[in-house]
């Protein structure tokens, strides 16, 4: 991984963590995020949010997923909302994991992007499977 020099250099800024904090909490404190995970969470959606806002604090790869793709790890927290599984990787049912993916450009060339994937858990799978019976 390149350190800040290295990227300033490259023409792109390494995220600190206030921009990064304003970029999340300006996507989830919009209505319609703010619904969606009302709407799939009730009165838990602000807990699984601030798990949301911790975790991605606490992991320097997933603040550069947020700078770079931020919409992926809010679609990997919402998927993880859907099925009422907690994202706190100690626990072990479901996790955020980032990614460095290759992006094609429309002249033909790559380039590198971090993007989260939401990752299922063998507790969360045994999870789901109970609640089906």
């Amino acid at each position: 991984m390149q350190n800040t020099i290295q990227k300033a250099a490259a023409g792109k800024a390494a995220p600190t963590s206030r921009n990064v904090n304003q970029i999340i909490n300006g996507i989830l404190d919009g209505d319609a995020m703010r619904k969606r995970f009302d709407d799939l969470l009730g009165k838990r959606a602000p807990q699984f949010v601030s798990s949301l806002v911790t975790l991605v604090n606490a992991t320097p790869q997933l603040q550069q997923a947020i700078y770079e793709a931020p919409m992926t790890v809010i679609q990997s927290a919402l998927k993880a909302a859907t099925y009422d599984l907690p994202i706190d990787p100690a626990l072990g049912y479901a996790y955020i994991v980032p990614f460095n993916n290759s992006i094609k450009n429309p002249d033909g060339s790559y380039t590198k992007r971090m993007e989260a994937a939401f990752i299922l858990g063998y507790k969360g799978m045994n999870q789901l499977a109970m609640r089906t019976g």
